[in-house]
């Protein structure tokens, strides 16, 4: 609605104020009451009757139509601007203009709740170290806190269901603490992206919602403990969080999105709850660090296989953890296909032994085995797909393939004779050796 301001000077300060429903019913019942006073005049003539009535009618649609103005005061001590709603019968803080480097945000004013904060309000300002915002916010607009790059700590202290905005505290370079409590139900996309300070989270336990990007780049988040009642973790949310060495992800977590984790390189071990039914294995790539994945022995879709990821029902190798320190795997029986990209990441492997019960090698399913000097392959009808060890470049034109950089293999295959492994290496120019 549009702002109106209404000034009254009293004494030396002037105060602001905007007449309230019950005011705008007592001004219309004095205007009828003196429009009725004059019909009852024994002398009126026709035109001034016909006027009256126009009166009338204008005054009743406007006590029926006309909007409540909202307006802003500004409050000298704490440098914030409040603009009142009667809509919602209370205030929304729209400005800062002050240098304070402490903020507090007060639950009344005027003898009205706070309500909410504008977007943007403190954005891009470098001179705020503190925050704290009373139970009585249920909005935090988007970007509110935008590149404060000067903000230490933010105490949230909602007691019911508060909504904030995307990006809403994005590039505090120097965020080191933060601890939301109450009814927050979603962490928004990029609330904490680029917070390269951020050592310490505390998340309330209505969290149902982690967005993308939520805490990307966060390079000094150590550890974090996700609440039991978070179901969906949005994309890309951890990714290049660099020192993170630890994360509980909450047993109703339903799925692990596209590049979750990517390029936290410190972090050696995932836990995958029961509850876990869709896996984007691209959710663990860049991570050197990474030697075991653990899957709950409940989860009805996954399976963990000596720290690898396997999918339960079709015995796929789904991911190889970049960080195990072997040099040589001999695939367990249990485990018959190699998944694409299975063998993702700079790993350690020199050796490779493949069981006579492997079935396929899907497309780059070996493309991390770049130190790889032997590969042994003891069954004889193996699928392998054309690209299964390719590491060269290829260029895509609406789906076909235009352009392929040369590549060489530098591993040697051991297979059995007349076998496709043979006729994959004679195809590719790889060097073989057969077995006796």
């Amino acid at each position: 609605s549009r702002s109106v301001r209404y000034k009254i000077s009293f004494l030396s300060k002037p105060i602001h104020t905007t007449p309230t429903k019950k005011q705008r019913t007592l001004i219309i019942m004095y205007m009828m009451g003196l429009y009725t006073s004059c019909l009852m005049q024994s002398k009126v003539s026709l035109k001034r009757f016909l006027l009256f009535i126009v009166m009338g009618i204008c005054l009743l649609f406007i006590s029926c139509n006309t909007k409540i103005p909202t307006y802003n005061e500004t409050e000298e001590d704490s440098g914030l601007t409040f603009e009142y709603s009667e809509k919602e019968d209370g205030y929304i803080i729209t400005q800062f203009v002050t240098n304070n480097s402490d903020v507090v945000i007060p639950e009344v004013y005027n003898n009205k709740n706070v309500y909410a904060i504008a977007p943007n309000v403190f954005a891009d300002n470098s001179r705020i170290h503190h925050v704290k915002i009373p139970s009585s916010i249920k909005e935090i607009g988007e970007k509110c806190f935008y590149n404060c790059i000067n903000l230490k700590s933010i105490t949230i202290e909602s007691k019911d269901d508060i909504s904030i905005g995307q990006a809403c505290f994005m590039g505090c370079t120097n965020l080191i603490s933060v601890e939301i409590s109450g009814g927050l139900l979603c962490l928004p996309d990029r609330i904490f992206a680029a917070c390269t300070s951020l050592e310490s989270v505390t998340l309330p336990d209505s969290l149902t919602i982690i967005g993308e990007r939520a805490f990307v780049g966060c390079a000094s988040l150590i550890s974090l403990d996700i609440p039991d009642s978070v179901s969906s973790i949005g994309e890309f949310a951890f990714m290049n969080c660099s020192r993170l060495q630890s994360i509980s992800l909450p047993e109703s977590l339903e799925a692990i999105a596209n590049n979750t984790f990517s390029k936290c390189t410190s972090l050696f071990e995932i836990y995958v709850p029961a509850t876990v039914t869709t896996i984007d294995c691209s959710a663990f790539s860049s991570m050197p660090s990474l030697e075991r994945i653990e899957v709950d022995t409940d989860n009805p879709v996954y399976m963990s296989v000596d720290g690898m990821l396997v999918g339960k029902e079709t015995a796929e190798l789904l991911l190889y953890p970049s960080g195990k320190i072997e040099d040589k795997l001999i695939l367990p029986s249990s485990i018959t296909l190699i998944g694409e990209i299975a063998f993702r990441g700079d790993n350690k492997l020199r050796e490779l032994i493949l069981h006579d019960g492997v079935t396929e090698i899907k497309n780059q399913g070996g493309i991390g085995c770049i130190r790889l000097e032997s590969l042994v392959i003891l069954s004889p009808d193996v699928i392998i797909h054309p690209d299964a060890f390719y590491r060269g470049g290829i260029t895509y034109k609406n789906g076909i393939e235009t352009n392929r950089t040369q590549y060489t293999y530098p591993f040697t295959i051991f297979c059995l004779p007349e076998s496709t492994s043979t006729q994959y290496a004679e195809n590719n120019n790889i060097t073989f050796e057969l077995i006796e």
